[in-house]
């Protein structure tokens, strides 16, 4: 999927993993034990607020 007309397409899949990927590791654990960001599969992610 590319969003910009541009000579080098941008995989956003790719680009918001890699960012999803870096929010979790900025976050730390969930003293709950369930994580903060939850793959939600066909849908997307999901904020888990720990409570």
């Amino acid at each position: 999927m590319s969003i910009w007309r541009d000579e080098h397409p941008v995989n956003v899949d790719n680009a918001v993993t890699c960012q999803i990927k870096q929010l979790r590791k900025k976050l730390g654990n969930n003293p709950k034990g369930t994580p903060y960001i939850e793959t939600v599969w066909g849908v997307g992610y999901k904020f888990n607020q720990g409570m």
